[in-house]
């Protein structure tokens, strides 16, 4: 199941009136894991990692199809995704319809930083480990991370489709209570369209208001073959904006693009195969500047009401001080449907890493993850996902991840 929750409040709704409530933990066990939590031993520490911490994803109520089917309104803990990325934030989101195909919504409220009192830690939330209170901590660990007092947020969206071209756009901004002043403001657009019968184009374009910067663009094209093939080519755009937000500028410090193609084909109705190459040219980070070679493939076929799907990559970096850097995955998964009502997902990986900067990441290391899923009513759904990794030091984990989506009323 999908952790985030997907922007569109009320695709399509069952009724004129409907209340649904949604929920998602995790419980993150970390069974022999290096991490520490002391920053008195710096050999291990992480900044904000807590043993088995229950972290609130996200736990709301959404009202939809109020005034005529124009107005949805949800309140709670929100995690989801739009055109400048990934978004987590405690408030209101109110979505107003103009029309079946253009919508606008507000949302307000504030980045927590660090859970919720009492069932939440804050190791899995905004950006990750990096950020934890400092109570007790020595004085050299400060600087590494970020106070946490909560930040207003603000932010808005847009969506229209006019046949021919579909966008979307996102604004946000984050204040600092702290200082009184703005910690991030961004603006976002995305834009597809189809030329022709063959051709289809999209881009996703992040400007940094804050650091009047653009941090990051992605373009697409495909092209249908025929015959059920494919291909498709892409080009990616990052950089890092230096603010409070921004957890790559751990990773780097310039800019960093990538230009990669996929082709694809059909064999036959539910199966297909995939193989991709894409060639990097890297931020600038403790090793230098480099470029990197990349490679994968995958398939994915429905047999009968199973779903299995197939992949794996590679991909090998040279670093401007000679370094080489390489990592290969395996994955496997598989989607079981038991009856009307229970489902079972599973997925395996393997993994090799080779030359990182931070040592203890590298070796193999191996993983899966076990999930049941259960259909309450119509709408509503239960589920539970159960990982384990094996590995050297933080590769091993294991976490427990819970799903509930009810529809309440009616």
């Amino acid at each position: 199941m999908d952790t985030t929750q997907r922007t569109a409040l009320s695709d399509a709704p069952e009724a004129p009136e409907r209340l649904v409530f949604s929920m998602r933990t995790r419980l993150d066990l970390e069974h022999g894991s290096a991490f520490g939590t002391s920053p008195d031993s710096p050999s291990n520490f992480v900044p904000g990692f807590e043993h088995g911490p229950i972290d609130v994803v996200a736990l709301n109520a959404t009202v939809t199809g109020l005034l005529k089917d124009h107005l949805d309104v949800a309140l709670g803990r929100h995690l989801l995704s739009d055109a400048a990325g990934f978004a987590s934030f405690d408030g209101l989101r109110a979505r107003w319809r103009l029309t079946d195909a253009v919508y606008i919504e507000g949302r307000a409220g504030f980045e927590t930083r660090y859970g919720m009192p009492l069932v939440a830690g804050g190791a899995f939330e905004s950006d990750g480990v990096l950020r934890a209170p400092r109570a007790n901590w020595s004085a050299n660990a400060a600087p590494d991370v970020i106070s946490l007092a909560a930040m207003p947020y603000v932010a808005g969206e847009a969506y229209a489709d006019l046949g021919w071209v579909r966008m979307a756009g996102a604004y946000r901004r984050t204040s600092d209570p702290s200082t009184g002043g703005l910690s991030r403001e961004e603006v976002a657009l995305n834009a597809s369209t189809a030329a022709g019968r063959r051709w289809s184009l999209s881009a996703n374009a992040r400007y940094a208001m804050h650091a009047a910067r653009l941090a990051s663009l992605r373009a697409d094209t495909q092209h249908l073959l025929g015959r059920g093939w494919s291909a498709n080519a892409y080009y990616t755009f990052f950089q890092p904006t230096f603010d409070a937000a921004s957890i790559w500028n751990v990773f780097f410090v310039s800019p960093t693009s990538a230009l990669g193609m996929e082709v694809r084909t059909q064999l036959r109705p539910g199966c297909a195969v995939s193989a991709g190459a894409e060639l990097s040219l890297l931020g600038a980070s403790q090793a230098g500047v480099g470029t990197r070679v990349g490679g994968q493939a995958s398939a994915t076929c429905n047999v009968g009401r199973d779903a299995v799907e197939l992949r794996a990559r590679a991909k090998a970096s040279a670093a401007g001080n000679g370094q080489a850097i390489s990592h290969t995955l395996v994955y496997a998964g598989y989607e079981h449907p038991l009856d009307m009502r229970w489902s079972l997902r599973t997925r395996a990986q393997a993994w090799r890493l080779e030359g990182n900067e931070r040592a203890e990441l590298d070796g193999v290391g191996a993983g899966g993850v076990a999930g049941a899923y259960y259909t309450l009513s119509s709408g509503s759904v239960a589920g539970v996902d159960v990982e384990r990794n094996w590995g050297s030091g933080p590769n091993a984990s294991a976490r427990v991840m819970a799903y509930l989506d009810v529809a309440v009323w009616p």
